[in-house]
């Protein structure tokens, strides 16, 4: 996992390096529950985590689908919640899920956002589809700032306070990647409900029968 790590500690700086032990320290392998993060309530008699990638297009199908039924009554009465947590593989996705989480209680309209701009940042999108794709690093975090100030989800001020938090950023990457091994997560999207793991575009399929 620390050689996926190289790039962005690059990025961060000295000044993250330096406190890189604390962040380790600090880490909890789950983050808790937040409004920002839920399709549903929270404390619903039933929450599922739903794990998504911002660069997978199949991700991106799953969480549309998902948040389409957002006003089906499981979802209104607390019957049924969904959660829904990041997984990175590339650089350009954690700089992705930062612009998001800056957007405060607008999260999943964010992350929404940029999953519809992937073919203008997504190395994922491309590579699922066998088509060049050239942008460095830089080039994509231009369109990924380019698509939340242009949506008018963020201010340019904004995305230069978020992104300026280097150690976030970096406490991220940790927290979300050691939840991840944990849980053994491999591919995205995948939904895990209790003993229950459902991955890919099947994904869809059993929570429209648990809507029933």
């Amino acid at each position: 996992m620390r050689a996926f790590y190289g790039p962005i500690l690059e990025h961060a700086g000295a000044s993250v390096l330096a406190g890189i032990g604390l962040i380790f320290a600090a880490l909890a392998p789950v983050p808790a529950p937040a409004a920002s993060d839920m399709v549903g309530r929270i404390g619903a008699a039933r929450t599922f985590d739903l794990h998504v990638s911002p660069g997978c297009p199949h991700c991106r199908t799953v969480l549309e689908g998902i948040r389409g039924q957002a006003g089906a009554r499981p979802f209104t009465d607390g019957r049924i919640a969904v959660r829904v947590l990041p997984v990175y593989f590339t650089v350009s996705e954690v700089w992705a899920d930062r612009l998001a989480r800056c957007a405060g209680e607008r999260y999943l309209d964010t992350i929404g956002e940029i999953m519809r701009g992937q073919p203008g940042w997504s190395q994922t999108y491309h590579r699922s589809r066998g088509t060049e794709f050239s942008l460095d690093n830089p080039g994509q975090l231009t369109v990924l700032k380019a698509i939340v100030v242009d949506a008018g989800l963020l201010s340019a001020a904004e995305v230069q306070t978020c992104l300026g938090d280097q150690a976030e950023m970096v406490r991220l990457l940790e927290a979300f990647n050691a939840r991840n091994e944990a849980l053994q997560i491999h591919s995205v999207p995948l939904l895990i409900a209790g003993d229950k793991r459902i991955e890919g575009t099947h994904v869809l399929k059993w929570m429209r029968d648990q809507l029933k």
